[in-house]
Order: structure tokens, then sequence, then C-alpha cells
């Protein structure tokens, strides 16, 4: 890999990362949907009153992992704090290797 290669290469993910938001913002509203609905089902299969105390517990784990497992939703800023500082990272990496 020659310094151009590699500047290139870190340029070009600079920029996918710190770009990221923007391009997750085309989504992002499908994916609330998701979320409420599926927080919505779980939350109706806890109500019913013939669950086992096995599934019930399955349902609520299932129910407490959702706002990690959709993270990009419920918590942007904090998800791309980490991702925006890597995209600076790399962009000064490439600067690095443009020298």
């Amino acid at each position: 890999m020659t310094n151009l290669t590699a500047f290139l290469t870190l340029s070009v993910t600079a920029v996918l990362y710190l770009r990221m938001e923007w391009i997750q913002n085309f989504v992002r509203a499908w994916w609330q949907r998701e979320y409420e609905q599926k927080v919505a089902s779980t939350d109706a299969a806890l109500a019913r009153a013939d669950l086992t105390a096995t599934k019930r517990r399955q349902l609520q784990r299932y129910r407490d992992q959702l706002p990690d497992r959709y993270h990009l939703v419920t918590s942007r800023d904090e998800t791309y704090k980490p991702i925006n500082f890597m995209g600076y990272v790399l962009k000064f990496g490439a600067y690095a290797f443009k020298q």
C-alpha cells in the first residue's frame, strides 16, 4: 500500500464516519416506527394474563434490550460522539499520509 492509497482509504472512511448521521437520517423514521411497533407489541404481550413465568421473563428481557438495539433512535447523540471522534482521527491520519 502506498502513501496515496492509504491517504485515499483513510479519507473516504473518514468522510463516511463524519457523514454517518446524515446518511442514516434517510432511514431513521423507518427505524423509529419499527422500534415503536416492537415496544407496543412486546408491551401488549406482557399484559396478557396467560403468560408463563419463563415467557414473561423472556419478553421482559427482550423489552429491556430494545433501547440498546435501537440506540440510533433512542440515544442518537450518545451514539454519534464516538463515531465523529473516530472520523476526525481517520481524517487527521489521512493527512499524515499525505505529507
